[in-house]
């Protein structure tokens, strides 16, 4: 019975994939080091191509090292402020950030609206858009996407 339980729990915004019109999305709030490895091994472990990544950091975290422990270099990241104004990163943070890590395919944008409707329309073929670092907002994109 528990077994059985176990197999229809369901944790919003945690590995959570939903569809829209084609598109796939990935919604996962890790918002520190490991939880961000935790995804990047499940995201091996099920081989879903990520073609984006919409994320937010905390400032109270290390933005090198959660970008490092994600890793998914041939994906084009989108990183946008926080929803919480005194949790925001600077734009010179996040730019030192990924001086370190191995793309230089991002962008900081701060209407993240509009960044959402420019990804789900240009998004095509079999890829997901994974949005993480932040509960806050894989939460705000999920209720702007898939409203009730």
């Amino acid at each position: 019975m528990i077994h059985s339980a176990l197999k229809s729990v369901h944790i919003p915004c945690r590995m959570e994939i939903l569809e829209k019109n084609g598109v796939k999305f990935l919604f996962d709030g890790a918002h520190n080091i490991l939880e961000m490895k935790t995804l990047k091994k499940n995201i091996d472990l099920l081989g879903l191509p990520i073609s984006t990544v919409i994320l937010s950091i905390s400032s109270n975290k290390d933005i090198a090292r959660m970008l490092q422990a994600i890793e998914i270099t041939d994906a084009t990241y989108i990183i946008t402020p926080h929803p919480f104004l005194e949790r925001n990163i600077s734009r010179r943070e996040i730019e030192e950030a990924f001086q370190t890590f191995e793309t230089n395919n991002y962008m900081y944008n701060p209407n993240l609206e509009d960044t959402i409707k420019s990804i789900y329309e240009n998004t095509k073929g079999n890829t997901f858009i994974l949005v993480t670092g932040s509960l806050y907002l894989v939460g705000y994109v999920k209720s702007i996407l898939f409203p009730d």
